[in-house]
């Protein structure tokens, strides 16, 4: 799918630019893969997981997990209340965060950013690399966790299909000169 989306319902108001994965909506659930932003996702009462994100990311959500995979980083904004926040971003990617978590913690895999766990507050603050892009990330009620490692969750390898040999006929009886 190329160009512009755009997706309206009662609880979700989605937009973006290119998909080259799969989308899966329903009643609980937004999973996207291979998504290409500028992406923007207002809803509630959802689980949401971007796969493979390229670009400027916006979500808000309540009553549900975020979950963002980054393959290449641009403007991140995450508004989120009462649900976990988890993203994902390149190892050795240039950004700068502001992550915030009322009632919850922060966590991070990245040693060089400045995280505080204090008076049921957490929060993440500081810059990996020069330059990069802003994220900004608030949690009302949840954890954020920041993690290294953008590529699309790995589905477990698909076992080899068996192999099915044709069972061998016997060839049938040769006339025989008695």
């Amino acid at each position: 799918m190329t160009g512009t989306v755009g997706f309206k319902s009662s609880r979700t108001d989605l937009e973006f630019a290119n998909l080259k994965g799969d989308l899966d909506l329903d009643s609980g659930d937004l999973r996207a893969s291979d998504i290409t932003g500028p992406v923007r996702l207002i809803t509630r009462s959802k689980d949401i997981r971007l796969d493979g994100v390229n670009g400027d990311v916006r979500v808000k959500d309540e009553n549900g997990t975020v979950e963002l995979r980054m393959l290449k980083i641009g403007s991140v904004d995450v508004d989120n209340r009462k649900g976990d926040v988890e993203l994902y971003l390149p190892e050795k990617a240039a950004f700068q965060i502001d992550a915030r978590a009322r009632n919850g913690e922060v966590q991070s895999d990245f040693n060089e950013l400045n995280v505080s766990n204090q008076n049921d507050t957490g929060t993440a603050t500081g810059s990996i690399g020069s330059n990069g892009p802003r994220i900004s990330i608030n949690n009302e009620h949840g954890t954020i966790d920041i993690r290294k490692g953008s590529m699309t969750s790995e589905m477990p390898e698909t076992p080899p299909a068996p192999k099915i040999s044709k069972p061998k006929i016997p060839a049938p009886p040769q006339p025989t000169d008695n």
